[in-house]
């Protein structure tokens, strides 16, 4: 799942995203605002949550299996 860049509020919850390990579950993009991850499971990815310069954002009650690295935020 990809975030594209400048959104707002944006919510992904009660779900499993599984990838591959070279790729990302779930990436937030540069100047998003306002953004939830609830209650979501990431497997076999590279990284389970990717948050790239994006702003007032929650991540919560999230599950990382498996993947190379669990949630990375720039």
């Amino acid at each position: 799942i990809t975030v594209n860049q400048n959104l707002s509020q944006i919510t992904i919850k009660n779900g499993v995203v599984e990838n591959t390990s070279s790729a990302d579950a779930i990436i937030v993009n540069s100047g998003v605002n306002e953004f939830v991850i609830d209650n979501v499971t990431t497997k076999r990815a590279k990284r389970g949550i990717f948050v790239d310069t994006a702003y007032n954002g929650h991540i919560t009650h999230c599950t990382m299996n498996l993947n190379t690295t669990g949630i990375e935020i720039n």
